[in-house]
């Protein structure tokens, strides 16, 4: 029932997004909890290769939307690359390219981590023999205070679509713990203990609660046990 050309923008119009198209990008993560894989491949391609190229780019917060829920799926299947370049060049450059006009998204806190955690995977997708360690300038990011902190009412609209903040910054506290090369075994201790606490915050977070936020909830406790397991 549902068309795109017919649709998107009227529902753009009238809510802010295409929420009806945000359904099929959300329904990959649905996918995934009942472990149907074929369905889950399919619904990314159709996402990507139907729905993506109708909506409109310059509305960052719809493809936000529709696109972070797919980017989850797409990442627990090798596929950090190409999720690196759909959310650099189809929602941060396209509101980077807007920003001097003083527009703002409710989203855009998250996107330097989102940034980060996919540049990560990207480079573990590349030639093994091509991957390098993580730039140093990461490590000093993420163990800045105050990152992995953000609003309650942020967390609870992006947890829904697969990750919410907390835990983004506890996998890029895994992944710089297992692969900084140069990292000295005082910041690796800090960096795992900010990761574990990231992800046991996200846990007892009220917003966690319900189906939902199942998909979230699963990836939160495989970071945590992950971070467990190189701490001792």
């Amino acid at each position: 029932m549902y068309s795109p050309s017919k649709f998107s923008v009227i529902i753009s119009n009238s809510y802010g997004s295409d929420r009806a198209a945000q359904n099929f990008g959300q329904a990959t993560i649905w996918y995934d909890l009942l472990k149907a894989e074929e369905k889950v491949n399919t619904q990314i391609d159709f996402v990507l290769h139907q729905l993506l190229p109708m909506m409109d780019l310059e509305n960052v917060h719809n493809t936000f939307m529709l696109m972070f829920p797919v980017m989850n799926a797409m990442k627990k299947r090798g596929r950090g690359f190409e999720s690196y370049n759909i959310f650099k060049m189809c929602i941060v450059d396209k509101f980077e390219a807007r920003r001097e006009e003083g527009k703002s998204t409710f989203f855009l806190p998250l996107y330097k981590p989102i940034l980060v955690l996919f540049h990560l995977l990207a480079m573990e997708t590349k030639d093994t023999e091509t991957i390098c360690s993580p730039p140093a300038e990461y490590l000093e990011w993420v163990l800045q205070g105050n990152q992995g902190q953000f609003s309650r009412h942020m967390e609870s609209g992006v947890i829904t679509l697969g990750q919410d903040g907390k835990t983004i910054v506890a996998e890029i506290c895994l992944i710089l713990a297992m692969r900084c090369k140069q990292i000295t075994e005082e910041k690796r201790r800090k960096v795992i203990a900010k990761g574990i606490r990231l992800a046991n915050d996200s846990l007892t977070c009220p917003y966690v609660s319900g189906d939902l936020c199942k998909f979230a909830r699963n990836e939160s406790q495989i970071i945590l046990s992950a971070l467990q397991s190189l701490e001792t």
